[in-house]
């Protein structure tokens, strides 16, 4: 199975969007991405990852 990337996963549509797509595609297939962490189930009951993807100097450093 392909790996699914959600950017800007603690908005309205993201959080939303990240529990279906965990729902039907399984929690190891959904990662999502924000740029800050939040307690709750979007960041804290699957696979999540801090993500600026504005932030080009400092994801070309992190590879």
């Amino acid at each position: 199975m392909k790996k699914i990337l959600i950017t800007g996963c603690l908005g309205q549509i993201g959080s939303e969007l990240t529990m279906r797509l965990r729902k039907d595609y399984g929690v190891d297939n959904v990662i999502a991405t924000d740029i800050r962490h939040v307690d709750g189930p979007v960041c804290d009951e699957g696979l999540f990852e801090i993500l600026d993807v504005m932030d080009k100097e400092k994801n070309a450093r992190s590879r």
